[in-house]
């Protein structure tokens, strides 16, 4: 998953910076650097995964 794209779903809903901040912060989700293998592998996964929205 794609940390700005969570973001960015949140604020299109209009949804302030430091309120999308607050919802994510307790998460247990890690961030990790992508590189332009990882971005490639995580794209090809949306071809597999398609069918399930």
């Amino acid at each position: 998953m794609n940390w700005a794209e969570v973001v960015r779903h949140d604020a299109k809903l209009g949804a302030a910076r430091s309120d999308i901040e607050a919802m994510l912060r307790p998460l247990p989700i890690g961030v990790v650097p992508a590189d332009a293998d990882l971005s490639v592998a995580a794209g090809m996964l949306r071809p597999i995964t398609l069918h399930l929205g």
